[in-house]
């Protein structure tokens, strides 16, 4: 294995996990739409609209929109930057 195992590239992992608990799908999904195929990418798209909340899995019936947006925040700030720096 090449590469070095970090705390950042750990904590990088936690919010890919995270973000693809929320939405009930993996971090890539060529069965989608284009924009939509690569989760990081389409999640910060959303943010910068104001519209994360749509990425929640269409699954959950009910949630608590406030958690989600806290979930979902630290989640993106666990993916900022690249998981090598």
């Amino acid at each position: 294995m090449k590469g070095h195992l970090t705390a950042k590239a750990d904590v990088f992992a936690f919010g890919v996990v995270t973000l693809e608990t929320v939405a009930g799908r993996l971090n890539t999904d060529n069965s989608l739409e284009e924009s939509k195929i690569y989760l990081l990418e389409w999640v910060w798209s959303l943010y910068e609209k104001k519209q994360v909340l749509g990425i929640v899995d269409p699954r959950l019936k009910a949630f608590n929109p406030k958690e989600a947006m806290r979930v979902i925040h630290v989640a993106l700030l666990c993916t900022q930057g690249s998981p090598h720096q």
